[in-house]
C-alpha cells in the first residue's frame, strides 16, 4: 500500500509543503513561478556559459552518465560524495559565481524560491552551510534533455560526513527555464529509498538504483512546462526520460530543501 493520499499535484501551502516533506502526496506544482521573459532572459544568460557535462565517482554511475549525457553550469554535492566537504566547498566558491552570473544577467530565481518558501513556514529558510558557517552551493542549472536515470536522493544517506546529513526529509525545487514540446517525462514513485550502511562512514550509491525497487509502486508522471517550479520528495525514486528534440532544451535549476529537525529548511545541490 502506498504513501500518497491523492495521485494530483498541489499548490504551494503551508499544508502541502508538510505533507509533501512526509510523502503523502506525490508532487507541488507552482505555475507561473517566472514569467516568459524572465525565463528567456535567463536562458539566454545561461548560453553565455559553457556547460560541462556530469560525471561519476564509482563505474556504475560513470556508465550511467555516460549513456545519458547531461550539461550543467555549477556543481553537486553528490559529485564530491567521495571527495569530501573541503573539496566540495573550495569548489563551491567558483560554480557559486558561475550561478550568480547568470542571474545578474536575468533574474534570481533562488531569492524567490526562499521567498515563497519562507512565506509557508514558521522557520528559518536559508543556503545550508557547514558547522564553522562555509556555505554550500546551491542552484546547479541543468540540461536534462536526454533524460535521467532511476535514482533517489537522501543526504544522511549519500552525505554522511556532512552538516546536511542531520535532516530528516528532503523534497527537491525545479524551475524549468526552457522546455521542448514534447519535454521528457519525470516519473515519480511511491517506494522511498531505504539503505542500511554496512560500515561507519559508508556512502550509498544512487545513481542507477535497480529496477525492482519500483516494481508494482504507484507512480506519478508530469511534463514539466517553461515557468513552472515542481517540488517532489527525493527519497522516492524518481527518473526523466528523454525528450522529443525541437531546438529547445529541457532546462532547469534545481535545489535540495531539507528540514532540519528544528523545522528550519535548508538548501544546497
Amino acid at each position: 500500500m502506498g504513501h500518497w493520499r491523492t495521485m494530483e499535484p498541489a499548490e504551494l501551502t503551508p499544508a502541502s509543503l508538510a505533507a509533501l516533506y512526509a510523502n503523502r502526496l506525490p508532487a507541488i506544482r507552482v505555475s507561473g513561478f517566472a514569467s516568459p521573459q524572465e525565463c528567456r532572459a535567463f536562458a539566454a544568460a545561461v548560453g553565455r556559459h559553457e556547460m560541462k557535462v556530469v560525471v561519476g565517482e564509482r563505474k556504475a554511475a560513470v556508465e550511467a552518465f555516460a549513456a545519458q549525457k547531461i550539461g550543467h553550469l555549477g556543481l553537486t554535492q553528490a559529485e564530491y560524495k567521495l571527495r569530501g566537504v573541503d573539496a566540495y566547498l573550495t569548489a563551491s566558491q567558483a560554480a557559486q559565481a558561475q550561478v550568480a552570473d547568470v542571474c545578474a544577467h536575468s533574474f534570481d530565481p533562488l531569492a524567490r524560491l526562499i521567498d515563497r518558501l519562507q512565506a509557508n513556514v514558521p522557520g528559518r529558510v536559508g543556503i545550508a552551510s557547514e558547522v564553522d558557517g562555509r556555505p554550500y552551493f546551491c542552484g546547479i542549472i541543468r540540461d536534462s534533455s536526454n533524460g535521467l536515470m532511476l535514482h533517489a536522493d537522501f543526504a544522511p544517506y549519500q552525505a554522511p560526513q556532512y552538516a546536511i546529513s542531520r535532516i530528516e526529509a528532503q523534497i527537491v525545487c525545479n524551475f524549468y527555464v526552457e522546455t521542448p514540446a514534447e519535454a521528457g517525462l519525470t516519473t515519480l514513485y511511491d517506494a522511498p529509498w531505504q539503505w542500511r550502511p554496512s560500515a561507519p562512514g559508508e556512502v550509498a550509491e544512487n545513481y542507477p538504483l535497480p529496477e525492482a525497487m519500483v516494481a508494482d509502486a504507484p507512480a506519478f508522471s508530469f511534463r514539466p512546462r517553461a515557468g513552472e517550479a515542481w517540488f517532489f520528495n527525493t527519497r522516492n525514486p524518481h527518473r526523466v526520460a528523454p525528450s522529443a528534440a525541437d531546438g529547445q532544451s529541457r532546462l532547469a535549476i534545481a535545489c535540495f530543501i531539507g528540514r532540519m529537525p528544528s523545522g528550519d529548511l535548508v538548501l544546497w545541490s
